[in-house]
């Protein structure tokens, strides 16, 4: 608190020092103008002596023009006496017309200089910075001086200072890490025609504090590691990177352990109050807000607007997307969402804040012989936080923080989320730019580019699922899929069953009951829907009587990351699924994917199938599963941005062509 008030006291004398300097100079700026105005009227009064001179040279000449008029006579009288007089007329014209030009910009200097302009006639005037230099010439003693006065120059100090240095000055507050963000992205601005807006916001007065103190932390900190350095063995009490927050010996805990009797129980302080991890969340007052807009067309609209904040005790940066205009459906605050893979931000990259809140008690070998407990990565509430950590964030700000597992180590280099053939070769190039290997500029743009494309994704789903919950099967852009050129275009309304239904071209199966699901699938940022695919029952069908029954029962998740991370459905056999078709074989995910990868069945609940489970599965649609779920997405890897958006819609209309043709073949 003493620190807080010493730097205050100091902020207001540096006030009242500016206060004084701006002052001074608007004095010296009022002597000069006075000097310049007397000047000026100096050389007004020049000019009207010139003026008088010009008038009355134009008296003299007046005189000789006049046998200019009257030359034809004198050639006839004397042909000498008209040469002559030729000649010398022609010299009197000369100098009259030289006279009158003088004149004339004489007079139009009077004018210029009186109401504060350069003349526009003659040369062109001088040009500095865009902007006119006026010139006034004057006499003194018999000599020629000449004053020039740079508007430009004069104009910051008269009008204030600019948005452009004002923003400067405020930059300067800003803690590295969002000085390297607003940095980049103005420069992004620049380049590219303002397709990305940075703005700073926030309380500056209280940044000007904080960044005094964040300064003489750091300055305290590079003067002990001098000290360390050159041998000395004085104790320090630092802030490393103002993250943890150091024990002494002087420690209340290490005190209490210290004084404390034999018999009295030894209180372990395990962690702090729970103000004290509250605390951890202290966010820097300036932010940086940064608008990416559609595309790069001139009066292109805002799609996302990104908050970034610093948190200054964990020393990471936290981003939070406040809003998408055009997104209806989905949580705008969750786009952001494993633009890498695993990159979900709700782990905190800095390793240092494992120990945050832990005494020194905590390492050391406890009463009952148990060892203090060193906590895991912090998980970060992103309620108190305001926001999400991700990786790529850390990346951009300019901020290197070591991973959890070594590269080929761990469980990022197992899972199948970086083998996604829908990442189209985005997966090495995400690892090296996370692992700090990549150009910071580049991924800024890259991030950028990213973030467009899940709007695009997000946009088509939408589209999608709003025409699901209505019973139709949303139409592809194009007509056939890569892989089946039987598929048509068109959608058919279907008609029969409560829930309506969709049929693909000619094809007898319908969809219904398409819905949500509560409870999560595989991933946390991702929900689950079920769907039934419907047939008309060959044993009730009549002329008169339309009944239709379920073939197959399905079960999709879909991730928040749609496209990059592909719709898994998972199939079983309805109760009119031909019995013929099903199999008592063990192996009956050995051709679809995993349980685990589907996100509907855990290991133990795989283990513990029952013998009808076992007997209702079907190897066709095993088959089925592994060609919606691996093969066609990996047919759209190089495929347009509008037909990978448009996967859902294509995984349905596969399923439906598939199960008609093998339900026509069984019931022939």
């Amino acid at each position: 608190m003493l620190n807080r008030l010493q730097f205050e006291l100091e902020e207001r004398k540096r006030f009242d020092a500016e206060k004084r300097r701006l002052l001074s100079v608007k004095i010296q700026l009022a002597k000069a103008n006075k000097v310049r105005r007397a000047q000026i009227n100096k050389a007004e009064k020049q000019l009207g002596t010139y003026i008088t001179s010009s008038q009355s040279l134009q008296g003299l000449f007046q005189e000789p023009v006049e046998p200019i008029r009257t030359h034809m006579e004198l050639l006839f009288a004397d042909a000498n006496a008209a040469t002559a007089a030729e000649a010398e007329a022609t010299e009197i014209a000369t100098a009259a017309a030289v006279t009158a030009a003088a004149t004339a910009a004489t007079a139009s200097e009077s004018m210029t200089l009186e109401s504060g302009h350069r003349p526009t006639g003659g040369s062109s005037p001088n040009v500095q910075n865009g902007e006119p230099m006026v010139i006034v010439s004057f006499s003194q003693d018999g000599g020629e001086s000449l004053t020039e006065v740079e508007s430009g120059v004069i104009a910051p100090i008269r009008f204030g200072t600019t948005e452009l240095m004002q923003r400067n000055d405020v930059a300067q507050l800003l803690p590295q890490p969002l000085y390297v963000l607003f940095r980049h992205a103005c420069a992004f601005s620049a380049t590219f025609g303002d397709e990305v807006l940075a703005e700073i916001q926030g309380d500056i007065h209280a940044a000007q504090v904080e960044a005094r103190v964040l300064a003489a932390a750091a300055a305290q900190q590079t003067a002990a590691a001098a000290a360390a350095a050159s041998g000395s063995k004085r104790d320090h009490s630092i802030r490393s990177g103002a993250v943890i927050n150091v024990i002494t010996v002087d420690s209340p805990s290490l005190q209490k352990d210290n004084n404390a009797d034999d018999d009295e129980p030894v209180v372990k302080e395990r962690r702090g109050s729970d103000s004290r991890m509250d605390n951890q969340y202290e966010r820097f007052p300036l932010e940086v807000l940064i608008k990416i807009k559609k595309d790069a067309h001139v009066g292109s609209h805002t799609i996302v607007h990104l908050r970034f904040g610093y948190l200054m005790r964990l020393g990471i940066v936290v981003v939070a997307a406040e809003s998408a205009p055009g997104i209806l459906y989905l949580n705008p605050f969750h786009i952001l969402q494993e633009l890498y893979p695993n990159d979900y931000g709700e782990v905190c990259p800095n390793p240092e804040a494992a120990f945050l809140g832990m005494t020194s008690y905590d390492t050391l070998i406890s009463a009952d012989g148990d060892v203090g407990e060193q906590r895991s990565d912090l998980i970060l509430d992103t309620n108190k936080a305001g926001g999400y950590a991700f990786r790529w964030a850390q990346e951009i700000c300019g901020l290197e923080f070591l991973g959890p597992f070594s590269q080929g180590w761990g469980l990022d280099s197992a899972g199948t989320d970086l083998d996604d053939p829908l990442m189209d070769g985005m997966g090495s190039s995400s690892n090296a730019v996370l692992s700090g290997t990549g150009n910071r500029r580049a991924f800024l743009s890259q991030v950028i580019r990213m973030i467009r494309n899940r709007r695009r994704a997000w946009k088509a789903l939408e589209r999608q699922l709003e025409d699901l919950e209505k019973g139709m099967i949303p139409v592809p852009k194009h007509s056939k899929q890569p892989s089946d050129p039987e598929v048509g275009s068109q959608d058919v309304r279907g008609g029969g069953g409560g829930g309506g239904g969709g049929i693909v071209g000619s094809s007898k199966v319908t969809i219904s009951g398409w819905r949500a699901v509560e409870g999560g699938g595989h991933s946390k940022f991702s929900s689950r829907y079920s769907v039934q695919f419907l047939m008309p029952d060959p044993l009730l069908n009549s002329r008169t009587v339309s009944a239709k029954v379920v073939v197959v029962e399905a079960l999709v998740e879909i991730a928040l990351a749609y496209v990059d991370r592909r719709p898994k459905w998972h199939l079983k056999p309805g109760p009119g699924f031909p019995e013929s078709m099903k199999t008592m074989s063990s192996s009956s995910n050995s051709n679809g994917l995993r349980s685990d990868d589907l996100g509907s069945m855990s290991l133990e609940e795989s283990s513990s199938q029952t013998e009808e489970d076992v007997r209702d599965s079907s190897p066709f649609l095993d088959s089925l599963m592994n060609t919606v779920n691996n093969e066609l997405p990996a047919s759209l890897c190089r495929a347009e941005p509008n037909e990978r958006n448009m996967l859902l819609t294509l995984q349905i209309s596969r399923f439906i062509t598939d199960l008609s043709t093998i339900m026509e073949t069984v019931s022939n």
